[in-house]
């Protein structure tokens, strides 16, 4: 009547107790003679493991919406990064050491920062940028010499930090 590797209902016109044909358990007992075959209550398995999926669907759900918010956040920063910078690109002045530059990448614009100095330079490539930013340190540290005797309090700690950095070759070479 069944072939093996069918699935047989174990009681007529039961439809939530298959055994399937090739296993064991069932084999022993048909050749035994038993009068009841052991079952597995398919239709409760499954029941249970739609439930399951369901949880896991809704679970999956949830870590993607959570996920999509990290995701939205993170895009509105940008990829920064802190490069050392060991030139000011002028034949006037060089460095002692390397100035600490922050570098942030946005969609449309590379911006160079030096926060401790309240300078900035941004462009469309990191080395645009960053030449940018050398120009104004030299601007900066010129504006500064030539105003030093009426600086106020900030702007005349940059010129006390800015000479920690910067180191005037003409008049080192002279």
């Amino acid at each position: 009547m069944f072939s093996e590797g069918e699935w047989a209902p174990t009681e007529p016109h039961t439809l939530g107790a298959f055994v399937p044909l090739n296993e064991s358990v069932y084999k022993l007992a048909v050749l035994s003679g038993a009068s009841s075959v052991p079952t597995i209550d398919y239709s409760q398995s499954l029941t249970d493991i739609m439930e399951r999926l369901e949880a896991l669907h809704s679970e999956v759900a949830a870590l993607g919406a959570k996920l999509s918010q990290a995701l939205e956040k993170t895009q509105d920063q940008p990829a920064t990064k802190l490069l050392a910078v060991h030139s000011v690109g002028s034949e006037k002045y060089g460095l002692r050491k390397p100035l600490l530059v922050t570098v942030e990448h946005y969609a449309d614009e590379v911006v160079a920062r030096l926060p401790d100095f309240d300078i900035y330079a941004s462009a469309e490539s990191e080395a645009d940028a960053l030449a940018l930013l050398r120009q104004d340190v030299v601007e900066l540290y010129d504006d500064l010499l030539q105003s030093e005797a009426v600086l106020g309090g900030l702007p005349a700690s940059w010129l006390r930090d800015l000479r920690d950095y910067i180191e005037d070759r003409v008049k080192a070479n002279g």
